[in-house]
């Protein structure tokens, strides 16, 4: 992936092995007591007190009434945390186990612990480990049993990580030495783990123990410190950009408001508001998607717009309004394209990630939205959108629907540009219904490049048409390329009981030198609610014989291949898939289901960050052809009762009509298809 292998030679050539890792010019961390004192507005009347001993260089009894004070004030308070705390982790945690990413086993911290280690050869498991959520799951045991030892551990954790952690040295102004560490991300990602630091588990631990006489008094002034110096270093090195931006000024409009006894605070509230509604204009095409065109991102970006919203909400402040209308237009792209388990459509770098809990956030700041009160109860309350399929003419997303019941059938087409986080998946689709993921997007696994995370972002891991063995290759194409920036005209029909989309790849596939010249074209259906089918078409523009893979990569379950069908049982739910497929043009083989192959790499998912699934791929293949290939397959989902489908296709000439029969339990469905070359689909009886 050249974006990311970029990245990480630009990192390396500006800390090179043996070079010293300076502080950003402009940062000027504190780190005595004196300068946190010097920090504070003391002419605030309600740090009296505090600018009283100040000022007598009594700088125990100040610090003493600082903290006296942050005891007894009432507001502004941290938004709550989740009541969801899992007291299991929290346990393994305090006995110096620490869960992160659901792919990775426990961190072991022992005293001493090397926080830089990298124990597990990916540094995003090290990062995770420095953003502390740990801390947060300690204090939500401790207020919910009272139990000491979970804030002992807290305790001791951080002051381990305060006094001894490479970033926490450099966060107060020294220097490190790149020799000997292969973390090129360093010293960019202190940036965002600052911010997430700020923007959670640091002010919760704060506000909730401020009281406490089992958290000790110089962890807390330390941690005011650490506050101060984070939200600077946050200011002194943000890029704009990307989601990173937002959550960085998300962290400093928090503290800002949260911790408005700093003298910086006004700096940091004020650079935040303009940079938040800078971001959310220019993050965001028309039709409401993020530049990325990964849904997990745009879902981490709008959190992170909404956020600071509700915080003023809270805490009796004006709410800003500078950029509610592109919040809004963000969130209504998620809820149109979510899928019915309530996640959002895993496309590009995505996991699999419940959008709820952000709909809760939203219908807090547009309470007049019904539509996003439904999704966040899960339809017990609030009224469904009004709306079933949808296209986003700039992201090229088409979602099609038969309800907004958990139990609908659901299907996402990308007919778009590749965004900014590149995966070539150009007319690659994702299905649910009846409560399964039946045909997926294989996820993100890492960052870290191995050849099962390039799986993951290739054309072989999504449900798409593969050339001569190749797949495609947008990213050799200039960056401007990728981004959603013009209009794409519509893209939703509907005629006669069947709902339709078209896209098409002209290529690069890939192939250097050797690339196959052969256009593709693909018809999605959406037959009286009931099944999809799926029409390609490939045109060659050379003189050459061309192979086709058709891959179709399936969910959790089992697949099996019965007479001329392919039959997928979920294990998600009582819930499965019929596949029937047929060619003209071309002689096709005996298709394939390949399940956790490394050889190829094929039938693997991906739902979380580190996690690796076996699930099946089917792959219908081709003997050569010079001529055009067309290809129908037949996609039909059942419930508690598996369905007796069948697809019979009578090809017409190349620019004539085809007839489609679809018969199931019974009943018999007939479409005819005209398929002139190069056109859209011109109509369906």
């Amino acid at each position: 992936m050249r974006w990311l292998f970029f990245g990480l030679i630009f990192l390396a050539s500006t800390g090179s092995v043996g070079a010293l890792v300076a502080v950003p010019s402009g940062f000027q961390p504190i780190v005595s007591v004196e300068q946190l004192l010097a920090a504070l507005d003391l002419g605030q009347p309600e740090l009296s007190s505090v600018a009283g001993f100040a000022r007598t260089g009594r700088t125990t009894e100040a610090l003493n009434a600082l903290l006296a004070y942050y005891e007894q004030r009432a507001r502004p308070l941290p938004l709550p945390v989740g009541s969801s705390s899992n007291r299991e982790r929290a346990d393994q945690i305090a006995a110096g186990r620490i869960p992160h990413l659901s792919g990775f086993p426990p961190f072991v911290v022992q005293r001493p612990y090397d926080w830089d280690a990298d124990p597990f050869g990916d540094y995003e498991t090290t990062i995770n480990l420095a953003r502390q959520g740990w801390m947060s799951e300690l204090v939500s045991a401790y207020e919910k049993s009272g139990d000491r030892k979970y804030i002992d551990a807290g305790a001791r954790l951080l002051r381990d990580w305060i006094d001894r952690s490479t970033e926490s040295q450099y966060l107060q102004g020294r220097a490190f030495d790149r020799s000997g560490r292969q973390h090129l991300w360093m010293p960019r990602s202190f940036n965002l783990n600052s911010a997430e630091r700020l923007n959670v588990p640091w002010p919760h631990a704060f506000f909730a123990l401020r009281k406490s006489p089992a958290w000790p008094d110089d962890l807390k002034i330390a941690m005011l410190r650490h506050i101060h110096n984070q939200a600077e270093y946050v200011l002194a090195t943000l890029e704009p950009g990307d989601d990173r931006f937002v959550i960085g000024n998300r962290a400093l409009a928090t503290t800002g408001m949260l911790f408005p006894e700093f003298t910086r605070s006004r700096r940091w509230r004020e650079t935040a508001w303009r940079n938040l509604a800078e971001a959310a204009r220019s993050q965001f095409a028309p039709d409401g998607a993020h530049v990325d065109l990964s849904p997990h991102y745009q879902w981490v970006t709008l959190r992170s717009l909404a956020w600071p919203l509700l915080l003023q909400r809270q805490n009796g402040l004006p709410v800003e309004k500078s950029y509610l209308p592109e919040l809004e237009r963000g969130l209504d792209y998620l809820l149109s394209t979510s899928n019915p388990q309530r996640g959002v459509p895993v496309l590009k770098w995505s996991s699999r990630t419940d959008l709820r809990p952000l709909f809760a956030m939203a219908h807090e700041v547009f309470p007049q939205r019904t539509d996003f009160e439904f999704l966040t109860t899960d339809g017990r309350a609030g009224a469904p959108p009004r709306y079933l399929s949808s296209e986003h003419r700039y992201s090229g997303h088409v979602a099609f629907r038969s309800g907004w019941e958990a139990s609908s059938i659901y299907l996402l087409f990308d007919v778009g540009p590749m965004g900014r986080t590149p995966h070539e998946d150009k007319l690659s689709y994702q299905l649910n219904a009846f409560g399964a993921y039946l045909v997926v997007d294989p996820g993100r696994h890492s960052y870290v490049m191995r050849p099962i995370d390039v799986y993951t972002a290739s054309s072989e891991g999504h449900s798409v048409i593969l050339v001569d063995g190749k797949g495609q290759d947008r990213e050799s194409l200039e960056s401007t390329a990728w981004r959603p920036q013009e209009d794409l005209g519509p893209l939703l029909n509907k005629t006669d009981g069947v709902e339709y989309a078209t896209g098409r790849f002209h290529g690069p596939w890939k192939g250097g030198g050797n690339r196959p010249l052969v256009s593709h074209y693909r018809d999605l259906l959406f037959v009286d609610q009931k099944f999809f089918l799926v029409v390609d078409r490939l045109f060659p523009r050379d003189s050459r014989t061309h192979t086709y893979d058709n891959l179709v990569q399936l969910g959790y379950g089992e697949a099996s291949v019965l007479a001329d069908r392919i039959v997928f049982r979920s294990a998600d739910a009582r819930a499965g898939l019929v596949l029937a497929h047929a060619a003209a043009g071309t002689v096709d083989q005996k298709p394939r289901i390949l399940k956790g192959s490394m050889d190829p790499i094929s039938g693997w998912t991906s739902p979380q960050y580190g996690d690796l699934v076996p699930t099946p791929t089917v792959w219908y293949s081709t003997r050569p052809s010079a001529a055009p290939v067309t290809f129908v397959t037949l996609l039909y989902p059942f419930g508690d009762r598996p369905v007796d489908a069948f697809l019979t296709v009578r090809f017409g000439s190349p620019s004539g009509a085809s007839e489609v029969v679809v018969e199931a339990d019974g009943r018999r469905r007939v479409l005819t298809l005209d398929l002139a070359e190069g056109s859209v689909m011109r109509s369906i009886k």
